[in-house]
């Protein structure tokens, strides 16, 4: 009876090899494997502290819009103080070598004759805005009480066009009233309807409402989010960094081994 081959060394050499090979790769694949997750760790743990210094920093714009809201208004409060004796006339005539007597001169006999104004004496008026070709600069009368004031504003009415008198804004303010203005005329040439809150910067055009801020016409629809961005802290977010239990670790690192089995 013939007996059976033994495997030769060569092949037990080789099979020893292999073995030693596989080793060696589930050894390396696990190192790698928990290097990995180990990383991805690290970019939860440090998505984390970005999320935290991001809230912070939105907390701090937030406080900045509001304090910047307040600085604004005060300001506009003293700017209506200080010129509260003032107004603007537009649509007087302007002349090229027009001196500050001669444009005096000229608000006067407007007020008194035009408006049948008592006014006495002006304190001051200049052209404000730069000059420009075949346009009249309006004008910013200083008037020396508030009754004068007073008076030429109650009686503003019956200047006729191009003649307007209008009160000494606020830079602020009166870009808002000119998008307004603007909005407006828009709106009646298509045959809108249209209602125009000056006081609260706002209009309403077939039952929309606008509002007017920093010379631009906001809605609520398209009103900016003063937030730069915001990060999500979903669970799918964290399962896809890696942000798994230890558990659910090491099933993977037995499924990936197997692989080399």
């Amino acid at each position: 009876m013939v007996g059976k081959n033994k495997p030769s060394s060569s092949v037990t050499t080789e099979k020893q090899n292999m073995e030693e090979d596989t080793v060696i790769t589930k050894d390396y694949i696990d190192s790698m494997f928990d290097k990995v997750l180990n990383r991805l760790d690290e970019i939860n743990m440090n998505m984390s502290i970005q999320q935290t210094k991001v809230a912070i920093l939105e907390k701090k714009v937030e406080v900045l819009q509001e304090s910047v809201c307040e600085l604004n208004h005060e300001n506009e409060v003293l700017h209506r103080l200080i010129k509260k004796k003032n107004l603007v006339i537009s649509g007087l005539d302007e002349t090229d070598q027009e001196s500050e007597s001669d444009l005096s001169i000229v608000v006067t006999d407007f007020l008194v004759n035009d408006l049948k104004c008592n006014i006495n004496c002006i304190d001051k008026c200049m052209r404000i805005g730069k000059k420009q070709l075949n346009r009249a600069r309006p004008i910013k009368v200083m008037f020396t009480t508030h009754r004068e004031r007073d008076e030429v504003w109650a009686k503003k009415s019956n200047a006729e066009p191009p003649i307007y008198i209008n009160e000494d804004l606020p830079a602020s303010i009166r870009k808002d009233q000119n998008v307004l203005r603007k909005k407006k005329r828009e709106a009646l040439a298509n045959n809108q309807t249209v209602t125009v809150n000056w006081k609260e910067r706002s209009i309403v055009i077939d039952g929309k409402k606008f509002k007017a801020k920093n010379g631009e016409i906001l809605t609520s629809e398209n009103v900016p989010n003063p937030l730069l961005f915001q990060f999500s802290g979903s669970s799918s977010q964290n399962n896809f960094l890696g942000n798994k239990s230890a558990e659910e670790r090491m099933t993977k690192k037995r499924k990936v081994a197997k692989t080399y089995q």
